[in-house]
């Protein structure tokens, strides 16, 4: 068995972004170009986020655990392009492969933070529920990513799944009464953000 260390990481950023931003979107593509070359890093995705686009999303695939090590501080190397940074999660999704949900129509990327007094692993058993359930109940809709450990914290999560359509994944879910259920049980362990990006995958140069 791998060890955790050898799986690919994700860092998830969210910004608001500048006023040098929508005046041309080229200056945040001239950062990715750097982004993308820097060793370690295997993939970059980035997008608006579909219910606000003053939100932007850079999701940085690193090769491994330790490979963000080779690179100082990508938030930083975004100053121009952002006005605000929302978090930036280091996060362990450990063999699930992410890639197809964040090359979605939209990616739910939704950073959970599991309540105080709640057991991790009653967590762990509801949200693993639920994301069987999307899998078995709505398989033409949802695009199976998964549920990663946020490193460092060990009671945040970050929950990635992609979807056809912003209106078509409410309108699943509430058809299904067994996902709401599922949804309603996780709703009541945690506090969470849920939000969707509309990604593409930024290609080197």
């Amino acid at each position: 068995m791998a060890s955790s260390s050898s799986y690919p990481q994700l860092e998830v950023l969210k910004f608001a972004v500048s006023d040098a931003y929508k005046q041309d979107v080229a200056v945040l593509n001239q950062l990715l170009d750097k982004v993308v070359k820097v060793p370690g890093v295997t993939n970059v995705w980035h997008g608006p986020e579909v219910q606000d686009e003053a939100y932007h999303y850079v999701v940085v695939k690193w090769a491994h655990r330790d490979a963000p090590s080779t690179y100082a501080d990508i938030a930083e190397a975004l100053t121009p392009a952002r006005k605000e940074l929302l978090y930036g999660h280091y996060t362990q999704f450990g063999d699930v492969n992410t890639d197809a949900a964040l090359g979605a129509p939209i990616t739910e990327l939704m950073p959970v933070d599991v309540k105080a007094d709640v057991e991790l692993a009653r967590y762990e058993a509801i949200a693993t529920d639920l994301h069987a359930k999307l899998i078995a109940k709505v398989p033409d809709e949802v695009v199976p990513g998964g549920r990663g450990s946020v490193v460092g914290e060990t009671r945040k999560f970050m929950i990635c799944n992609g979807w056809q359509s912003l209106e078509r994944s409410y309108s699943a879910i509430q058809s299904k009464p067994e996902l709401v259920e599922a949804v309603t049980a996780l709703q009541g362990l945690a506090d969470f953000d849920l939000k969707h990006a509309r990604l593409s995958k930024y290609t080197r140069d």
